[in-house]
């Protein structure tokens, strides 16, 4: 049965994406321009994305359909943005060789000013014939390549135009993400000085904080507890750190929820972007193939523009080049 469901989903997916390319129907609002809703006063433009799964296996060629459709719209835009975030499941087994096929791929575009890349539970399979693990080598050496800057580490923290960004990651093969008291001492240390900036701070991490954006149940395991489809253990101690200061938004993908609004929170149990106490998060669905619940069209995730008040997240299905307005969020600065 779950091979049945999974060769349909990869049928209907792979009709999807072909609708995108042939179809003239309007899907949504195709009138915007591929710009900021205020270009001459965007101060930051990141484009978001996660769970690109890239494989040379099956699928591999309807994976790499999308990730060429996407990196086109990426780069239709007159000023590139910013930023392109991964944010974790780059790869579908991190394999050297998955590694080796993004970097061939993402050479052939220039989809924005700079790549950053946050690992996910999928790219931290990775073991040598002896079963030790080699995860962290390989992201670090194909993250140098992919991004052109030299990766140390995989949780790491820079400034975009100034704005601090923050990558989490976990420390073991698990599903559910593994902080070591290092890594929890580093961000405390990295939230600190981040902060002596005075502007928003963007934290990326894979997994979303425990119990948010409709979790457990939309992770959609029958058996679940208040960790499942989270960061798991160290959920609240990361939390905690963030909720000391103003103006902090998180980025994670893992759950493979489609988009959701204030609207259709009442029937789904969740929204794409959530105030958790102090902080807000946005959990964007997977780029490629099918998300479980809410707006499930494979390419969707947001662009997020901030201005000198505020921070505006943006809907787009950037597989087809529509904008999604009516997912379309906006969040005033704390002063």
């Amino acid at each position: 049965m779950v091979v049945f469901t999974s060769v349909v989903r990869f049928m209907v997916a792979a009709v999807l994406t072909l609708m995108t390319i042939v179809s003239p129907v309007k899907m949504a609002d195709k009138t915007a321009a591929n710009e900021p809703i205020d270009p001459e006063n965007c101060k930051l433009s990141l484009a978001v994305i996660s769970d690109t799964h890239m494989k040379v296996e099956a699928g591999g060629i309807l994976n790499d359909l999308v990730f060429h459709l996407v990196m086109k719209d990426f780069e239709a835009k007159d000023n590139k943005h910013d930023a392109l975030v991964f944010a974790g499941d780059i790869t579908d087994h991190g394999y050297e060789e998955q590694w080796a096929h993004l970097n061939e791929q993402i050479k052939n575009y220039e989809p924005a000013e700079n790549i950053y890349l946050a690992m996910g539970n999928h790219d931290t399979w990775t073991r040598d014939e002896t079963g030790k693990r080699t995860a962290k080598g390989l992201f670090m050496e194909y993250s140098t390549k992919i991004t052109g800057k030299r990766t140390l580490n995989y949780y790491y923290s820079t400034t975009v135009n100034g704005y601090p960004l923050i990558v989490l990651t976990s420390e073991d093969d698990h599903t559910a993400a593994t902080f070591s008291d290092k890594q929890i001492k580093w961000f405390e240390n990295a939230m600190k000085k981040a902060a002596k900036l005075d502007k928003p701070i963007f934290v990326v991490c894979h997994w979303p904080i425990n119990m948010t954006h409709g979790l457990p149940v939309s992770w959609g395991d029958d058996d679940y507890d208040d960790m499942t489809g989270g960061m798991g253990e160290q959920s609240d101690r990361i939390n905690k750190i963030m909720q000391k200061y103003d103006n902090v938004f998180m980025i994670s993908g893992h759950i493979h929820n489609g988009i959701s609004n204030s609207e259709t929170k009442a029937e789904l149990g969740y929204e794409s972007l959530e105030k958790v106490g102090n902080i807000y998060s946005l959990n964007i669905p997977a780029i490629n193939g099918f998300n479980e619940n809410g707006d499930w069209f494979p390419g969707t995730s947001y662009v997020i523009e901030v201005y000198e008040d505020e921070v505006v997240f943006r809907a787009r299905n950037f597989m087809s080049g529509f904008w999604r307005p009516e997912y379309n969020y906006s969040v005033e600065l704390t002063k």
